[in-house]
């Protein structure tokens, strides 16, 4: 029994492996998913109720909108009022100190000042009274100054008292209000305290006894006495606004049971579309009580193990190639991870708006490795898996999948940056269009659109800007393949092209030919132009190896075949299709280019040299694996036209006669040889496409090889 289970496993490995990440897969959406029954009804302001009568089951009250219900609790914030305790102590404390300074500090300048000394006593006492008087004034001030209240100046403090007239100032158990205005901050109490004592400075008439108040004032540093004994009570405050903000009733009314919320056919206006909110807030929570999260799971299970089934029978029985790539089957897996998972976190931390998310780079990015039909099949189920997340689903699917097929519908091949430029303004003014016409519809105005929506529809489009770089980074991690890569390969000046044109220079002349052959062909059947182009001219760098070995690159009547056999010769020539492949990998062609490689020539056999073999040895039998390319043949339409445009490109230079007739009976034959040692069983192409194929290669052979007309020579 084992034996026949790990036998099993064995033979249906490839299909278990695939099985096993699309189950892991959507377990990681089901896990991610909200588990709470939904509310099943869509509804939008100014559209009709398209489902049957809807009744009250319940009573429940009719809540306010959560925008309504937002307005009215930032109007209190505002009108809130903030508490702020005053520390008593300071006052005491700092006039006190200040004075007891003053009068230290006098006290030093009487015993250490000479002139003060010779002075007659009479005139000392009387300095000595009136610098006592002046201390007592300006300490007078400062307490002052403490009774009024001095503030401390932080960006808090200022951030919280912006926009208000009052403040309360709490004392033990009471609090009274006081205007702003009748406060001070430390900056403009140490101004007045200074301004007091310059008052008094002046008041003085002697000289003398000026001088040695200003000595006084001077070694006495005013600043370090004027301190904020007013503190923000962010407690006090914070309790006084919740309790506030709960008294705010969050209902306007209550409908009863059985009680008609809305009628089939009835315009959904604010009053209904708030009575259909309250109900929705209503049955979600009343349904979250009891409720059995592992049915809801199961429910789940189907639809998201549906929609992931879809995908896998899709890729089966209409991407094959796709479905054998393990590396492809990685790749739409996770980019469907990714987003479905940034969909459900932004949707739960609110952090951000769901519009913000740039989802068309998704199948951008499937388009530039696959094609346009994959994209657009991608992205539709996409945008269902991530409608479970969203609330106004309906709305989510329409903007996302018509903005999603433009964006892919009007991009042929991303080949220069410039495209992305413009498909980011398709995408804004599309994404912006639909969801006027969804506001329209809403019976919204204009001036009740929600601007906000726009900015993010225009970080939305400029996000996809990031389609570049992602394409590079993904084909690095996937070996895929994009057209942008391609054209870096199709330049010319490329270190293995010019190593190939300076060694091998007929090579790389009938490389040039066979692309411009193929090209043609492929253009017109609707096939990857490009990836044509760039695998037609690396398709022989293996002959770098021995480049004389090739009729093309031999000059003069000397062949190197000729100290050879011809089982050598043929092992020689066949031996360009593995050193190509070994050339080609460690240059890190991608492997859609090595497939030129190894496929042009199929499981063909080298004629010429077996044939010569025949006739030399006619009694011996024949080795013929000596004589055979080792394969594989073509599997895809592109590297089916290669195969052809090399056969037909190498045998036309020895034609003798460049006539219509013969150029036609050359494809014919070397087209219909290929075709009956069975090279294109393993190729998607069709007799048709092969006779669209021949006359493409018939009309461009006849185009270069077109013999010129005469003109009479001048007199």
């Amino acid at each position: 029994m084992i034996k026949k289970i790990a036998l099993f496993i064995k033979q249906k490995r490839s299909i278990l492996l695939r099985l096993f990440l699309f189950l892991v897969t959507g377990l990681i959406f089901v896990y991610q998913y909200p588990k709470e029954y939904k509310f099943s009804f869509e509804y939008s302001k100014g559209t009709p109720w398209l489902h049957s009568d809807l009744i009250a089951p319940y009573d429940f009250p009719i809540y306010k909108l959560d925008a309504d219900f937002a307005i009215e609790k930032d109007s209190l914030e505002l009108i809130s009022i903030p508490y702020f305790r005053r520390d008593a102590s300071i006052k005491q404390l700092k006039t006190q100190s200040y004075k007891n300074k003053l009068f230290k500090n006098w006290k030093k300048i009487i015993e250490n000042d000479s002139t003060l000394q010779k002075i007659k006593k009479d005139s000392l006492i009387l300095f000595e009274k009136k610098i006592s008087i002046s201390i007592e004034n300006i300490a007078k001030k400062l307490e002052g100054l403490y009774v009024q209240g001095i503030l401390e100046s932080t960006q808090i403090t200022d951030k919280i008292l912006t926009n208000k007239l009052y403040l309360r100032i709490r004392v033990g158990e009471k609090a009274n209000n006081i205007l702003i205005n009748n406060l001070l901050f430390e900056k403009t109490a140490y101004i007045q305290l200074k301004s007091q004592i310059d008052s008094i400075e002046n008041s003085i008439k002697s000289s003398t006894l000026k001088i040695k108040f200003k000595q006084l004032i001077s070694q006495t540093t005013s600043l370090n006495y004027v301190k904020a004994n007013l503190y923000y009570d962010e407690i006090t405050t914070e309790k006084v606004k919740t309790n506030t903000l709960e008294s705010i009733s969050p209902a306007l009314g209550i409908v009863q049971k059985g009680e008609a919320i809305i009628l089939k056919g009835e315009i959904v206006t604010e009053e209904k579309f708030r009575r259909l909110e309250s109900y929705r807030k209503e049955f979600e929570s009343f349904s979250s009580i009891g409720i059995n999260i592992f049915v809801i799971s199961m429910a789940q299970v189907l639809i998201v193990g549906l929609i992931l089934a879809i995908i896998f029978i899709f890729l089966y029985q209409f991407r094959i190639k796709l479905y054998n790539n393990i590396n492809a089957v990685l790749f739409l897996l996770l980019l469907l991870l990714i987003e479905i998972s940034l969909t459900n976190f932004i949707v739960r931390t609110e952090l951000l708006h769901v519009y913000l998310i740039p989802y068309l780079i998704f199948p951008l990015l499937i388009k530039s490795y696959f094609d346009a039909r994959t994209a657009v099949f991608y992205h539709t189920l996409s945008i269902l898996l991530a409608a479970f997340l969203v609330a106004n689903g309906y709305e989510f699917i329409i903007l996302q999948t018509l903005t999603g097929f433009l964006a892919i519908f009007s991009l042929q091949n991303i080949k220069k940056r410039s495209q992305l430029f413009r498909l980011s303004l398709i995408a804004f003014l599309a994404y912006s269009f639909i969801y006027a016409s969804f506001s329209i519809i809403y019976g919204e105005t204009l001036k009740n659109f929600n601007m906000q929506i726009f900015t993010y529809f225009a970080v939305n489009s400029l996000l996809l800007l990031l389609a570049y770089p992602l394409i590079y980074l993904f084909e690095r991690i996937f070996g895929f393949i994009s057209d942008l890569t391609l054209i870096e390969l199709a330049d010319t000046n490329n270190p293995l092209l010019r190593e190939l044109a300076e060694k091998a220079a007929g090579t790389f002349q009938h490389s040039l030919q066979v692309a411009n052959l193929a090209e043609e062909a492929i253009v017109k059947l609707r096939g990857n132009s490009l990836l044509v182009r760039v695998g037609a001219l690396y398709h022989d760098i293996g002959k770098l190896h021995a480049p004389e070995y090739f009729t093309e690159n031999q000059t003069g009547d000397y062949n190197p075949h000729q100290k050879h056999s011809e089982e050598e010769s043929a092992q020689i020539i066949i031996k360009h299709i593995t050193f190509g492949e070994k050339i080609a990998k460690k240059a890190k062609l991608p492997e859609a280019i090595i497939d030129f490689i190894t496929t042009h020539h199929g499981n063909t056999r080298t004629e010429f040299f077996y044939r010569n073999f025949k006739v030399k040895n006619p009694d011996t039998e024949i080795n013929e694996s000596l004589f055979t390319y080792p394969g594989p043949k073509p599997f895809s339409k592109e590297t089916a036209v290669l195969m052809m445009a090399d056969s037909i490109e190498a045998a036309s230079r020895s034609l003798k006669n460049f006539n219509d007739s013969d150029i036609e009976n050359l494809v014919d034959k070397i087209i219909d040889s290929q075709i009956e040692r069975k090279q294109f069983d393993d190729t998607p192409i069709s007799f048709k496409q092969i006779s669209t194929i021949k006359a493409s290669f018939k009309q461009k052979l006849k185009n270069i090889y077109h013999t010129r007309i005469a003109y009479p020579e001048e007199k």
